[in-house]
């Protein structure tokens, strides 16, 4: 196969790269041994000018924006002492008196900002030292066993697993858990705040038996549109019919994760038993169901919900889901 390519005697000006650069781009690219020893075209430069551009007048002009702003003399006096510079700081609310300079507040109008629905994620460092965070993470550990996501009397040493692995030629996946604490209502008072506990499993650290990056299946999930929300409510608002709407609890756990390999993950030290710590130099359980953060988990849930809306579909039944 042979290509050929067609230069224009003039280039014109454009945001495309020269006539030049693009063929020798092209052929280096298929034929990189012809070409070692060319050198691409520079692309064209403006040429350096000492006259003033407005642009960088304007960012001259923002950049000195100070509580001493109209005053450059006395600003570059006062600012280049150090203690003068932050006796002024405090004495002067710079942002307000940035935000007045630049006309982006009004001091007579009240601010429309409301803070609403905050969550304040805790550092794990914050989580462990933090009683009441670690009560909430173990309590939905507790739930999560409980469901059957992971398995405590399966527990087994990670190398064994792995051993075994490489002896029969079944792959496997090996990942971690991490648990995550914040306190929802952050703005509220605290007696109206609450502690809220998450465990996900980590998939950017997930390795084979080898070592290698595990490969997960790619199972498609499809998410629910508003066409079909509004399908649901246009039905509900038919005389004689009625919507409702309902929460799973623990959704995705309630589904089996039947991936390709079979997983294991190694626990965080704040849900690990305590007779563990002797027993292990590192263990590994097995994951039985799709925990939050698994790649295969969103589709392996919607598979599920498929399953389990067929199950309540009764002939002659004519409701609708999303």
């Amino acid at each position: 196969m042979r290509l050929r390519i067609r230069l224009a005697a003039v280039s014109i000006p454009s945001a495309m790269y020269l006539p030049q650069m693009a063929y020798l781009i092209t052929t280096q690219a298929l034929y990189p041994s012809k070409c070692a020893q060319q050198h691409p075209p520079a692309m064209p430069c403006q040429p350096l000018s000492s006259e003033p551009q407005e642009y960088r007048e304007v960012e001259q002009r923002l950049k000195h924006l100070s509580p001493l702003s109209g005053f450059e003399d006395l600003a570059v006096a006062v600012e280049s002492d150090p203690t003068v510079n932050n006796l002024v700081a405090e004495l002067l609310d710079h942002d307000h008196l940035l935000a007045k300079a630049l006309e982006h507040e009004d001091e007579h109008r009240p601010s429309q900002e409301v803070q609403a629905m905050v969550t304040k994620l805790f550092s794990r460092a914050e989580m462990l030292s933090n009683p009441k965070a670690l009560e909430a993470v173990k309590a939905e550990a507790d739930g999560l066993i409980k469901a059957g996501t992971w398995s405590l009397d399966s527990v087994g040493e990670k190398e064994g697993v792995r051993a075994e692995a490489k002896r029969t030629g079944v792959p496997v996946h090996f990942g971690q858990l991490m648990t995550i604490a914040s306190i929802k209502f952050f703005e509220l008072a605290q007696h109206l705040q609450k502690m809220e506990g998450r465990i996900v499993y980590r998939s950017d650290c997930a390795k084979d038996e080898h070592g290698a990056a595990a490969v997960y299946q790619e199972l498609g999930a499809k998410p629910t549109s508003v066409q079909g929300l509004n399908a649901c409510l246009a039905y509900g608002s038919l005389l004689g019919h009625s919507s409702s709407a309902a929460d799973a609890v623990k959704a995705y756990v309630q589904a089996i994760l039947s991936s390709k390999y079979k997983t294991w993950i190694e626990l965080p030290p704040e849900l690990r038993p305590k007779h563990w710590r002797d027993k292990f130099v590192k263990h590994v359980v097995p994951l039985v169901k799709a925990l939050y953060g698994h790649p295969e988990a969103v589709g392996l849930w919607e598979q599920h919900l498929k399953e389990n809306n067929k199950k309540f579909k009764r002939p002659g039944d004519s409701r609708i889901s999303w």
